[in-house]
């Protein structure tokens, strides 16, 4: 085989320019799709602590990954393609399986799952949940669902984001509040007493 062929089959590495410093493609998938969550580059970057232009290659490199792009950039803010959301989907499995990871342990708690209904989720615990990521071994992530407090009684969620009206909770749960604005509130829901992890979050949450 000559030179040419030998190169022209040798595995390509990007060049220094088209990767994120620092960061792996796994916690560019978290900014994308956090991203999508939010429809803004700069919102992400104020909740995760990282500069724009580090949420903005992050998004580059995947849609460099992808081999499409994955939002429209307009003024009123960041907006996904047409065919992002086929992509989003195959992120949100790749990062299940990656958490999935941590089941290999014998801990009871492997991940912090946040059970929410669509529009109802703070941008405090939003950032909370950021910064537990980038500190922590044991990851949190999302549940967008119907019934936030039916799933943490279920087992499929450790938190809840639930409105409160001064209606108490069901039996074994307490709560903390989350957001007041005028007469609506948000609680966060979890099982009572917290333990281990869950107490860790909490204790976090009350110094962000």
């Amino acid at each position: 085989m000559d030179a040419a062929s030998r190169h022209s089959n040798a595995p390509h590495h990007p060049s220094a320019q088209h990767r994120v410093a620092r960061m792996s493609e796994i916690d560019q998938f978290r900014l994308v799709l956090a991203v999508a969550r939010t429809r803004s580059i700069s919102e992400v970057a104020q909740l995760t602590g990282l500069s724009q232009p580090t949420v903005t290659r992050a998004v580059r490199a995947t849609e460099r990954l992808v081999g499409f792009p994955l939002f429209h950039r307009t003024p009123d803010g960041t907006v996904p393609t047409g065919d992002a959301p086929a992509a989003f989907r195959r992120i949100e499995t790749i990062l299940e399986n990656y958490d999935g990871l941590a089941s290999l342990d014998d801990s009871p708690v492997t991940v912090l799952r946040f059970a929410y209904r669509e529009g109802e989720l703070p941008t405090i615990l939003d950032s909370a949940m950021a910064h537990w990521n980038r500190e922590r071994m044991l990851p949190a992530k999302l549940i967008e669902c119907a019934d936030p407090v039916a799933e943490l009684q279920a087992g499929e969620a450790e938190f809840a984001v639930a409105p409160y009206s001064g209606t108490p909770f069901p039996d074994g749960l307490g709560h903390r509040p989350l957001r007041i604005i005028r007469a609506s509130r948000l609680d966060l829901v979890y099982a009572d007493p917290p333990t281990g992890p869950i107490a860790e979050f909490l204790q976090a949450l009350a110094l962000a």
